[in-house]
C-alpha cells in the first residue's frame, strides 16, 4: 500500500482494518487458492479426456514405452505412435455419434488425436487456453449430436474457467512468460 492509502485506512479507523483484512483474504485467495484450483480443474479435465481416448486407442506406445504411466495410482495413457483407432471406435462414429458434416473415420480419428494431446497441453498447462477451448468445443458437439448428459454443462463451465483465467501460475504457460519476459528486460536494457 502506498502512504495516502495507509493515511486513508487511518482515518477510517475499524473500516479501515476491516478493508485491509478483505483485501489480505483477496491477495491470499488471487495468490494460492486460484492457482490451486486450475491445476485442479486443469488434471481432472485433462484425465477425463484421456481416459476417454484410452478407450479408442491400442497401439505398441511410442518409441517402445508402455502405452500407459502410473502415476499415484493413476494410469495416464501416453501417446501411442503409431496409434491405432480400434474398430469399435470406427464402429462408434459410423453407427452410434452422429457428428454432421464429418466421415465417420476422419471423427474417429480427429476426436481421439485431440483428446490426447489436448489433455497433455492441460496437464503441463502449455497452450491451455488453446487446448480447454478445444475441448469445450468437443464437449458441446458430444452434448448436441450424441447424449445430452447434464455432467456435460460442469465439465464445459470448468473448460470456460480455464479459457477464460488461463493456466494458472502452476503451469509451463506461466514459466515460458517469465522466461519470456526475462529477455524482453534483457533486450531492452541493450
Amino acid at each position: 500500500m502506498n502512504n495516502e492509502q495507509n493515511q486513508t485506512m487511518k482515518k477510517c479507523g475499524c473500516w479501515g482494518k476491516l478493508c485491509q483484512l478483505v483485501q489480505c483474504k483477496f491477495i491470499f485467495l488471487e495468490r494460492v487458492v486460484e492457482p490451486v484450483n486450475l491445476l485442479v480443474i486443469r488434471f481432472w479435465m485433462g484425465l477425463i479426456f484421456l481416459r476417454s481416448a484410452d478407450t479408442k486407442v491400442t497401439g505398441e506406445g511410442l518409441f517402445g514405452l508402455p502405452e500407459t504411466v502410473s502415476f499415484l495410482g493413476v494410469q495416464f495413457p501416453l501417446i501411442p505412435l503409431p496409434y491405432q483407432v480400434t474398430d469399435t471406435a470406427y464402429m462408434l462414429f459410423e453407427y452410434e455419434y452422429n457428428v454432421p458434416y464429418l466421415s465417420p473415420e476422419f471423427a474417429a480419428l480427429s476426436a481421439t488425436f485431440f483428446e490426447i494431446v489436448f489433455a497433455w497441453m492441460l496437464f503441463v498447462g502449455l497452450g491451455g487456453r488453446i487446448a480447454a477451448f478445444g475441448l469445450l468445443i468437443m464437449t458441446l458437439v458430444m452434448h448436441l449430436t450424441y447424449q445430452a448428459h447434464d455432467l456435460h454443462y460442469l465439465w464445459m463451465l470448468l473448460l470456460m474457467v480455464v479459457v477464460s483465467r488461463g493456466s494458472g501460475c502452476l503451469s509451463l504457460d506461466s514459466w515460458v512468460r517469465r522466461q519470456f519476459n526475462k529477455v524482453c528486460v534483457q533486450c531492452g536494457k541493450n
